[in-house]
This record gives structure tokens, sequence and C-alpha cells, in this order.
């Protein structure tokens, strides 16, 4: 049931346990991939900044702090996939898991943009016209393009983007699709 890819990991970066969602992705390799059964990420900057993470996990997870690290996986003109590195040491739930890890690995790509609209909407008051042009902006369209596709104009594609932000307190797009990451939950509904 979980939207995203689960990797317990060594210090090493070692893939103890990976779920269903993280097999896949391993196989196709467009993020990232377990060479030799290392997690790396595919992009070499991002491929740094998980090591050093995984490190800081096993040595001092006071380094990365009890929320975690986000690490962009992806080139910035691309939607966005993260890598949450979340510290396992001195945890119960690292004795019960698996006694070598010392990191939990979520990997969460741009969540279904009517998911993470709808999330949004609720929490944030969104009008149902505000939340359409949302989802079509979280879907990567431009503003215009939303406009086009939701059959509205131009102007009012911006009346609903500045309520948006005015409800969210944010002023920039890219804001928006921070929020739209963050806020959807890991599960799915199975009901």
């Amino acid at each position: 049931a979980l939207r995203c890819a689960v990797i317990l990991t060594d210090e090493r970066g070692a893939i103890l346990h990976a779920n269903q969602s993280a097999e896949h992705m391993l196989q196709d390799g467009s993020f990232v991939h377990g060479a030799g059964n290392i997690l790396t990420a595919k992009a070499a900057p991002a491929a740094s900044e998980l090591r050093a993470a995984l490190r800081f996990a096993a040595a001092d997870e006071s380094g990365i702090g009890k929320s975690g690290l986000a690490i962009r996986l992806c080139e910035p003109d691309m939607p966005p996939v993260f890598a949450h590195v979340l510290p396992l040491n001195g945890s119960d739930l690292r004795t019960r898991l698996q006694p070598a890890a010392v990191a939990a690995v979520f990997i969460s790509g741009t969540p279904n943009e009517k998911d993470a609209a709808d999330t949004m909407a609720a929490a944030f008051g969104l009008a149902a016209a505000e939340t359409r042009v949302l989802a079509s902006l979280l879907g990567g369209h431009t503003l215009g393009e939303t406009a086009t596709v939701l059959e509205i104009a131009g102007a009012t594609a911006k009346t609903h983007l500045d309520n948006i932000f005015s409800k969210t307190g944010v002023s920039r797009q890219a804001d928006l699709m921070r929020i739209g990451t963050g806020l959807v939950p890991p599960t799915r509904s199975t009901m």
C-alpha cells in the first residue's frame, strides 16, 4: 500500500531490505540503483549527498536530525523525486527491523497530481476551481496550458493561482510543488 520506495541500508549503503516499490525502482535504475547491492543515486551530486547522509546516520544522527534529510535525485528541470534519509540509530524500531540498519531511505516521486491537489485543498481550504488549477500545475503544465486545458481565461487561471498562493502562504510555483510532494501521505487507501 506504500506509494514510495522504502530501503533499509547499513552505513556503507548496503541494501538490507527493499519493499516492492523500491525493488521496481532499483531495477528501473532511473533515479537509484543497487550496483553491488549498494544503494547509489544515478545523478552524481545526489549520489554524493546520499553517501554523506548515510554516513551521518551511522556516525552521528544529530547531523541529520530526527526529521531526516531530503535529497533531490533528479535534475532541477525535471519533476522532483526525493530520497528522504531517516536515521535509525538508537531506535527500538531499528533492532526489530534489521539490527545492522542505520537508515531508512524513503524515495518518493511526484505524487499523482490529483491526490496532491486534493490533499492541499483539504489542508488549505482551496475551492474546487483552485484545486483543478493546482492539479494541472502539479501535473507539469504551465499556467497558460492550464487555462487552455481547463477551458478558462488566462486571467481567471491567474486569479485562481493568486488565491492558491494567498491560502498556502507561498509566492512561487516551485514552492507549491514542494508542498504538493510533501503533503501526500505515504500510503494509498485500500478501501
